[in-house]
């Protein structure tokens, strides 16, 4: 039975940790090839929108105290660093400890950016959970996002895992576009392009963070 939960485009792609985000040793195997649902995890995500929603609609609360309670709301629920190792790809090896005690922080201020550039984009849509499937350690709940409008409803597929302490974001597909996948490629490509250096992607990030910018990704344009 769909579970309905107002929410915009923009909040169901703020959920997944992007802003993004996700750590798996092997590629995506295709949801055709996947097994029987999990209730718990499609009730989670129930959960996690309702929780937003509710946040984004108490205007008794400063538009920048919305954007602290939902950020915080968003990284409870993701496994930030592990979606940041993940977006590194293999330069993860190349980076110093420093380097990577630097980018955990960078990565979660930015993502918290991303979540606050975007809170003002909320105009009534809804979120229809309408299943779930199982592909190997992770769960991934399908939903369909609606336009009061009337426009056709976008596919959205948020990725789980579950672990000791209970589900975590891992990534969300959007038009499409794996964001996690999406940025690691943005990444790589930031690196690649400044010989190899860990470092270019760090004064990139920092860029962005004092700028409270964000990368664009193909969901975001299309």
């Amino acid at each position: 039975m769909k579970k309905h939960v107002p929410m915009s485009a923009k909040v169901s792609a703020m959920l997944s940790a992007l802003i993004l985000a996700i750590v798996l040793s092997a590629p995506l195997a295709p949801v055709a090839m996947a097994e029987e649902g999990d209730a718990a995890a499609e009730a989670f995500i129930t959960k996690v929108a309702g929780e937003g929603l509710a946040i984004l609609d108490d205007t008794s609360l400063s538009i920048d105290v919305r954007t602290d309670k939902f950020a915080d709301l968003v990284i409870a629920n993701a496994d930030i660093e592990k979606i940041g190792y993940f977006t590194l790809g293999n330069h993860r090896r190349k980076a110093t400890p420093e380097e990577l005690e630097e980018f955990n922080g960078l990565f979660k201020d930015f993502t918290r950016n991303f979540y606050s550039t975007r809170l003002g984009e909320y105009s009534g849509q809804t979120l229809d959970v309408t299943g779930s499937v199982l592909v190997k350690k992770d769960v991934i709940v399908t939903s369909l996002l609606n336009d009061p409008d009337g426009a056709a409803p976008t596919k959205v597929n948020w990725r789980l895992r579950k672990g000791d302490d209970g589900y975590k974001l891992r990534d969300l597909e959007v038009l499409g576009v794996w964001l996690a996948l999406e940025q690691r490629s943005q990444f790589n490509a930031i690196i690649s392009n400044n010989g190899g250096k860990v470092s270019a992607l760090l004064d990139e990030l920092r860029d962005k963070v004092e700028s409270g910018e964000s990368f664009e990704t193909d969901a975001d344009g299309a």
